[in-house]
């Protein structure tokens, strides 16, 4: 992937390509699960000024269709309905990452009109 998106970059195409990387929000789930390994929704919504309740789980379910995250179920004792889920980040998920931060910090910075 990293070799694909230095590729599309060095072609001066990035602009068509810029969804390979991860979106803001993507970003911070991948930070929190990098340091943390293992989260529920809730925990990253409380964790991440970024994240909010109604988004959350939009925005893993996204994720873990691109493949940057998975998930696993996680059934409590006592506890009626669906079982919790609980996401981790995948190798893709850390190399978006990795290339997503190498890209922030290869950008040029542009200067406001006067």
């Amino acid at each position: 992937m990293a070799q694909a998106l230095s590729a599309y970059a060095s072609q001066g195409e990035w602009c068509k390509y810029e969804s390979i990387l991860p979106s803001g929000k993507e970003l911070a789930v991948l930070e929190l699960l990098v340091n943390k390994s293992e989260m529920y929704g809730p925990e990253m919504v409380n964790a991440s000024p970024k994240l909010r309740r109604g988004t959350v789980y939009v925005t893993l379910n996204r994720m873990e269709e691109k493949g940057y995250v998975k998930s696993r179920p996680v059934k409590e004792e006592g506890r009626a309905g669906l079982p919790k889920r609980i996401y981790s980040v995948t190798g893709l998920g850390q190399r978006a990452r990795r290339q997503a931060r190498e890209s922030f910090e290869m950008a040029p910075v542009m200067e406001a009109p006067r």
